[in-house]
């Protein structure tokens, strides 16, 4: 949030995941977060989430945004253009 890659987080939580890794099924407690941004700040936006998390193979996606209200669709540009 500092660096304005998000203009907002939103975070659920605790779910359980259960997922395959290294042949194995495993299961464990996490925390979902979901981040707006735009569509020019999604790359840079995924390294920094890379380089921070912990998991070697983190699940981080983007959604695009279709359609919504103007003016907060003209929020989460204005909070976010300030980054260089």
């Amino acid at each position: 949030m500092e660096n304005r890659l998000a203009a907002c987080a939103q975070v659920f939580g605790p779910i359980t995941s259960t997922y395959w890794w290294e042949d194995e099924v495993t299961s464990v407690e996490e925390w979902s977060c979901l981040l707006k941004t735009t569509r020019a700040l999604v790359r840079r936006l995924t390294e920094s989430l890379r380089e921070a998390h912990t998991y070697a193979v983190p699940e981080i996606i983007a959604v695009p945004i279709d359609d919504g209200d103007a003016t907060y669709l003209g929020w989460i540009e204005g909070e976010t253009r300030s980054n260089p």
